[in-house]
């Protein structure tokens, strides 16, 4: 059995277990460069191996662990005298063994790479719980880099701490970009509940043969411990209950995350909330743990249909157990309000469609207004549950939010705001663009600092922005010209 399928067998029962080596490597020396990195992963290393072993073929490599699971590089490259690979971190500081596999043997080499101590120990065991703005969402689907740009990753990333990301594999979904938008001044963008349908229904092509679906292939590592476990299209209660089982693509998406090697036959198993308190967590966040109850309406077509949003009172009492449970985990909770619904391009434009087709404006008005007073009672659930506990805070996006949708946000030479295709939002006209979830996680950080008295640096929007493919210059330099449309 190859030491990948052994990893993976593992995992599928539920064992705690290591690419298999019959000898260790004592008598080779290796080289990492860099040799030392943060919890947080995402490093860039060279390893300089003996020509002995690069005879062999590298065809695996391990690098710490997390819970007794070894922890797979990414990127994996051959190249010359040495590999190269991305890695994935660890929830524990120090001197780590690193585990190659070639074609012919298993080598192990005794303390080649340091995980370095994150600024505070609080985010050595970092989670997230919630929907699509804390899994990272852009173009109205889950995507690799969507999700390093999520709050909780870029928290991670600023911290030095660790929190394990379940990577899909590289456009496994195929996202709505610039030449997906209608032609200006209208500049309308497809239906986004449509989209990521249609979407799914793709992506689960790609992962079925004759033998089935298997899910496993969408991720670039499924044997990763699921800490990162926010799911997009989440309603409060399905972070509580986990989804239903009539609800396909909340199935299909939460394995995706979370239980790749689950078939779809089966049952899902424990729900966000469950699995979180197994993580035994130091610091858990969620920046939209009722977001789906009031904002799945605005994203469907045709008139809004106010019997689609959740209750008030049942958003109320599923928060206030998911609360109370992340709350019992002794672990640091920031717990975001939700930005104002009507705020978001998806929304003036939906508004201004039903008013072209004949609704009455005052009327159309009024729907809205009542999105955004059952947001605002959400959020004061959320409010009043976090006060009983010393150990779940507040961030106040939606403050932050009202204050950039009317002053922006100035980044290098420009001011970009979260109007359509404004720089903060991304071309669905719902979810942040890098840009924007850069914003949302230093909301998350001046938090942590007032709180803890600690000193996480803020992300750097500037550095953010010039590889953020929804800037304005990124769009026009994609045929979009932003300015053009309405």
């Amino acid at each position: 059995m190859s030491s990948k399928l052994h990893l993976l067998t593992c995992v599928a029962l539920g064992l705690a277990c290591a690419p298999s080596s019959d000898k260790s490597s004592a008598d080779f020396s290796v080289v990492a460069s860099p040799s030392e990195g943060p919890l947080s992963g995402q490093t860039s290393i060279e390893l300089a191996l003996p020509a002995s072993i690069l005879d062999e073929g590298v065809s695996g490599v391990w690098l710490g662990e997390a819970d007794g699971t070894p922890l797979a590089v990414l990127d994996l490259e051959q190249a010359d005298a040495m590999v190269r690979f991305i890695d994935q971190g660890s929830p524990t500081a120090g001197l780590f063994t690193l585990t190659v596999e070639t074609y012919d043997d298993v080598h192990t080499f005794e303390g080649v790479y340091i995980h370095a101590a994150a600024v505070d120990p609080v985010f050595h065991r970092m989670a997230a719980v919630g929907a699509s703005l804390t899994q990272g969402v852009q173009g109205g689907v889950p995507t690799t880099q969507g999700l390093l740009s999520s709050p909780g990753a870029l928290l991670a990333r600023q911290s030095g701490g660790f929190l394990p990301l379940p990577l899909l594999v590289p456009d496994l979904f195929p996202s709505i970009g610039a030449t997906d938008i209608g032609p200006a001044p209208a500049c309308d963008v497809p239906g986004v509940t449509d989209f990521v349908t249609a979407a799914a229904m793709d992506v689960l092509g790609q992962l079925s043969d004759e033998d089935g679906v298997d899910l496993s292939l969408g991720r670039q590592d499924p044997t990763l411990p699921a800490w990162h476990l926010a799911v997009g299209g989440s309603k409060v209660a399905d972070v509580v209950d986990g989804p239903t089982a009539s609800n396909f693509a909340a199935q299909f998406l939460s394995r995706l995350v979370y239980a790749p090697l689950v078939p779809l036959e089966d049952d899902l198993g424990p729900s966000q909330l469950e699995r979180v308190v197994d993580v035994r967590p130091t610091l858990i966040l969620t920046t939209d743990l009722a977001g789906n109850d009031v904002i799945l309406p605005l994203t469907k077509p045709g008139p809004i249909d106010l019997s689609q949003l959740t209750p008030h009172e049942e958003v109320a009492a599923a928060a206030a157990e998911a609360i109370e449970v992340l709350a019992s985990t002794g672990a640091v909770v920031l717990v975001a309000t939700l930005p104002r619904p009507t705020l978001l391009p998806l929304s003036i434009d939906k508004k201004r469609r039903l008013i072209e087709e004949g609704a009455p404006a005052d009327e159309v008005q009024a729907v809205f207004e009542s999105v955004d007073a059952l947001t605002a009672d959400n959020n004061a659930a959320l409010v009043t549950e976090a006060a009983r506990w010393d150990n779940v805070h507040i961030v106040d996006l939606a403050a932050v939010t009202e204050g950039i949708h009317t002053d922006g946000v100035v980044v290098g030479d420009q001011r970009l705001y979260t109007v359509k295709l404004g720089g903060l939002i991304s071309t669905d006209g719902v979810h942040f663009s890098n840009v924007g979830y850069a914003v949302t996680a230093n909301a998350f950080i001046d938090k942590i600092n007032a709180v803890m008295g600690i000193e996480v640096p803020l992300v750097n929007l500037e550095e953010v922005a010039s590889t953020d493919p929804y800037h304005p210059d990124a769009l026009r330099a994609a045929g979009l010209d932003p300015s053009a449309c309405d």
